[in-house]
């Protein structure tokens, strides 16, 4: 039995706590957005660079938005930079 992960099982272990990380913080935005009174239609976390999915590596990531207050439909986004 093998007592180390390779390279490949690290860099997956790795994806898979950024996707928790980002569902943590999504989840948290939209119960916040829930609190001020609006309705999110959308929140995810991408890299700034081409809007993929972030990896270990990404460092320059946006958080992209969108809730209904009422009939209106608000659209935003903010860069994040993770030094």
């Amino acid at each position: 039995q093998r007592d180390t992960m390779s390279e490949s099982e690290i860099a997956q272990s790795l994806e898979d706590e950024i996707a928790v990380l980002c569902r943590h913080y999504i989840l948290a935005a939209c119960r916040q957005l829930a609190e001020a009174g609006l309705e999110p239609d959308y929140i995810s976390i991408r890299r700034q660079c081409d809007l993929a999915p972030p990896g270990p590596a990404d460092r320059a990531l946006i958080a992209l938005a969108a809730a209904r207050l009422g009939a209106t439909r608000l659209i935003d986004n903010i860069r994040i930079s993770i030094s």
